[in-house]
């Protein structure tokens, strides 16, 4: 049964526990993306495509450093 009135402190660590799960997950899909990319990287699309998604994740970095911190 959850806890309705959990203590402040409770809330953060739950919240802090998701953003970790969340950028964990994110990272990891990123590696997965990364990988694939590396072997089809001799297709110009697909290269350009890579070069997207590294483009994506410098933009995301600093909102999961902000989340983290």
């Amino acid at each position: 049964m959850p806890v309705l009135n959990a203590h402040p402190l409770a809330q953060n660590v739950r919240a802090l526990q998701y953003a970790q799960s969340v950028q964990t997950v994110l990272l990891l899909l990123i590696q997965l993306v990364s990988v694939a990319m590396g072997t089809l990287r001799t297709i110009p699309l697909v290269n350009n495509a890579h070069h997207h998604a590294l483009n994506v994740l410098e933009v995301l970095q600093p909102a999961l450093d902000a989340l983290m911190a």
